[in-house]
């Protein structure tokens, strides 16, 4: 678990410029936003983030991600939100401090939603969700958020 967390945190950057963020993410990913996303629900995958989560809790994530930005790497040009979710800054501040996988922290290291890769986000939302916490996408009309 620790190589993944490192290898992960290796391979993204905590810079907010556009510029430095499209040097260190792929011309693929950014071109296709859903490239390297997996089954039919289009997130990670990864089996340990997603371990005993229901068709409910995938698909309400599914739905979010297709109304805020369709990208887990999206970045609001008005706002300080960013990621799969959008999540504004202070947001994301506030709830990668709390983001386990396995009992690990794993978000505390990025800055923005968006320099996480898609399995921390997945993780991010799997915490939220568990807390009851969908009213911040209430406007997607997705499952559970009204």
């Amino acid at each position: 678990m620790a190589a993944v967390v490192l290898a992960a945190a290796l391979l993204v950057s905590p810079a907010s410029d556009p510029a430095a963020d499209a040097a260190v993410i792929p011309a693929s990913q950014q071109a296709a936003p859903w490239h390297g996303l997996v089954g039919p629900y289009r997130d990670s995958n990864v089996s340990r983030v997603w371990r005993g989560a229901t068709h409910e809790e995938r698909s309400t994530w599914l739905c979010i991600r297709w109304h805020e930005s369709r990208s887990y790497r999206g970045k609001n040009p008005t706002s300080s939100a960013s990621g799969a979710g959008q999540w504004i800054k202070s947001t994301w501040d506030g709830l990668k401090v709390w983001v386990k996988v396995d009992g690990q922290f794993v978000a505390r290291q990025y800055l923005e939603a968006r320099h996480a890769p898609a399995w921390v986000q997945d993780a991010a939302f799997r915490h939220v969700y568990a807390r009851g916490g969908l009213h911040m996408w209430r406007g997607t009309h997705c499952p559970g958020t009204d």
